[in-house]
């Protein structure tokens, strides 16, 4: 790696790359993330609002600490090409973003992003509304990606190539939840991560179903496997555009950071985002050892009520899309609770490795993640009482 994106470079690096003209680069504000993922592996994404018709993402992978670097951007190129020019995939190719270019040497991908898209987080956070047509366009979305890829044999092949007996695209699994741990690891985790090791590996039940869960996943269609609020985006005006559009899904949400993406189970891709959706509601609530639980729910910003209609939404549109997915996996709904709770837990890992510690707030979610993982079913309909309304 010969170039380290940061604020001071990251302007020149575009107008050398022939990218943008010095000019739409005057007065640009730049936003910068730091992803320490699951499993330590760092990479940094660059958010500028340039003056041009169109915004500029650049992705820059860095090191993961277990296993140096691990070409994750050079994968995520990769599935991107293959996407454009593998007929049968029209419809998976337009949730990508433009790649604008692709630095090998550097580990750089560099997007093209529309102007006025923003991703479901800011969107929620900003605008404090949850209208149930905007997770239906997402289950509509996820629905079609699975279903267009399940049945088309290239996919297949390429997402299940590998590199000596490695796969190129592996299905996320935490060294933190593996069953042997080396000493290595404890020397480059945060202190805090000790105790949520203590408190998962305590949980047996909880340790068994996590592990029979990653390791008998099934193996059906590509699947993002990262499909968080933040990694979805959506038009500012996508009412309008609903109502211009003749079909409610007509391409309006683009998917981003396709690094963890696999021949996967579609119900993590589900579980995943629910998770996110369920995260609005736990994030805002204030735990605190003198409050009853009853009174810390009650004085969330975000009510559970709220986040509920969006969750059968959700459900209900990728349903309707594609309704075959009952009858290939019977389970499936089930599955996609369990992996709800799986994904809750990665959202804690991911919160430990960024050094935030492990607060009530990580307890909280990770017995939450218990019930999910361990009883699917009571959980289920704890959590979403109305779930009659869907029609299976």
């Amino acid at each position: 790696m010969n170039i380290k994106l940061s604020s001071n470079n990251v302007k020149n690096y575009l107008i050398n790359s022939g990218i943008c003209q010095q000019h739409n680069l005057e007065s640009v504000n730049i936003d910068i993330l730091e992803v320490i993922g699951s499993e330590l592996e760092c990479s940094r994404i660059f958010f500028l609002r340039t003056l041009s018709d169109f915004n500029i993402v650049l992705k820059q992978e860095h090191y993961n600490y277990i296993d140096g670097i691990k070409n994750k951007v050079l994968n995520e190129w990769q599935l991107q090409k293959f996407l454009q020019f593998t007929p049968g995939l029209d419809y998976t190719a337009s949730l990508c973003l433009e790649i604008l270019r692709f630095d090998k040497n550097n580990s750089i991908l560099i997007y093209k992003c529309p102007k006025d898209y923003l991703n479901l987080r800011d969107y929620y956070l900003t605008y404090k509304a949850f209208s149930t047509k905007i997770p239906e366009l997402v289950g509509l979305s996820l629905a079609s990606l699975h279903k267009e890829t399940m049945v088309n044999p290239e996919s297949h092949n390429f997402l299940n190539k590998s590199v000596g007996e490695k796969l190129c695209y592996e299905f996320p699994y935490p060294f933190y939840l593996r069953p042997i741990i080396t000493p290595e690891t404890f020397f480059i985790s945060p202190s805090e991560s000790m105790k949520f090791m203590k408190l998962y590996q305590r949980d047996e039940s909880m340790n068994n179903v996590v592990k029979k869960l990653i390791s008998e996943h099934n193996h059906y269609c590509l699947t993002n496997n990262s499909s968080c609020l933040d990694n979805i985006l959506i038009p500012r005006e996508w009412e309008n555009m609903l109502l211009q559009s003749k079909q409610f899904d007509n391409n309006l949400i683009k998917i981003i950071n396709w690094d963890n993406c696999s021949w996967g189970d579609p119900a993590f891709d589900l579980g995943t985002v629910i998770a996110d959706y369920f995260s609005l509601w736990l994030n805002s609530i204030f735990l605190h050892p003198a409050l009853p639980l009853e009174k810390s729910f009650q004085l969330a910003v975000i009510p559970l009520e709220a986040i509920q209609p969006s969750v059968l939404a959700l459900l209900k549109g990728y349903i309707s899309k594609f309704p075959e997915i009952i009858k290939y996996y019977p389970c499936f709904l089930e599955r996609v609770i369990q992996f709800t709770g799986l994904a809750l837990i990665y959202k804690i890992i991911t919160m430990i490795n960024s050094f935030k510690g492990l607060n009530n707030q990580g307890i909280f979610i990770l017995k939450l993640s218990h019930n999910m993982l361990c009883n699917p079913e009571k959980s289920l309909k704890s959590l979403l009482p109305n779930l009659k309304e869907l029609a299976w």
